[in-house]
């Protein structure tokens, strides 16, 4: 093969982070050669590093933009709601003091209600703990109290509890007091990605290169300008690990383009 192209100049890929080796690929995608395009495995190659980069871009934009947390006022709001409404309808019945109802009812609001609905009032988090410790007490009391919910349920019907019961489960999870919150991004998944990437990038040069032919020196310019951002970023590699300078961190540029149009 002639001197003037060095084969083993790509044999490897640089090894970058994730936004460097996107930035690599959105450059070899910009700069391959549109003769080039008619070749059905170059093509192909072409194909397969632009769908990895895509996946690998994805997995980095969720680690760089987390979801936002959950808006949990509504179902603070619901949570408020359903222990009013409980408490109401409970407390409408203390009025017939002078009926074994009424007698019931004081008696429970006494056990329950005894601080008031004072702890709706807390911060999002402190309102929830005490609100599940209302309702261990209803389910779980301390000896000698018995459990709560067959007096509240004869009282005021069901509903009443059963709403309180769906309100504080939603408003746990919307706080991640009852299940895991989210993960934050795992980086396996950006260095799986990067592997991908790199790997599909290697078999991109490798086509590449196996069109060079000694023989016919004008095959050699498609070649060195399509694989020419593999060689300057080695050769930047080169210099910044000499120096000591850390990788850069390219900020995203966006969905990965296109292949050129032959």
């Amino acid at each position: 093969m002639s001197d003037s192209f060095d084969a083993s100049a790509y044999s490897t890929v640089p090894t970058v982070n994730a936004a460097a080796t996107l930035a690599l690929t959105r450059r070899l995608i910009a700069e391959m050669p549109t003769e080039l395009l008619g070749e059905a495995r170059i093509t192909a190659a072409a194909e397969r590093m632009r769908d990895r980069a895509t996946l690998l871009r994805g997995e980095r934009l969720k680690a760089l933009n987390p979801s936002t947390s959950t808006d949990t006022r509504p179902f603070d709001q619901g949570e408020d709601v359903a222990w009013r409404a409980l408490y109401d309808r409970l407390n409408s019945y203390t009025k017939l003091s002078d009926t074994p109802e009424g007698q019931r009812a004081a008696m429970v609001e006494g056990q329950l209600f005894g601080a008031g609905l004072g702890f709706l009032n807390l911060p999002y988090k402190e309102q929830w703990e005490e609100s599940n410790r209302l309702l261990t007490l209803i389910d779980s009391p301390p000896a000698p109290m018995q459990p709560l919910q067959p007096a509240l349920d004869e009282l005021c019907g069901p509903l009443f509890l059963q709403a309180v019961r769906d309100a504080h489960a939603e408003y746990g999870e919307a706080l991640g007091m009852t299940s895991a919150k989210p993960a934050a991004p795992a980086a396996p998944a950006i260095a799986e990605g990067l592997q991908g990437l790199r790997a599909a990038v290697r078999l991109y040069a490798r086509r590449i290169v196996a069109l060079a032919d000694e023989e016919e020196p004008d095959s050699l310019s498609p070649v060195t300008r399509a694989l020419a951002p593999i060689a300057e970023l080695q050769a930047e590699v080169r210099r910044r690990r000499a120096s000591g300078e850390p990788d850069p961190e390219p900020k995203d540029e966006g969905a990965i383009p296109p292949l050129p149009s032959a």
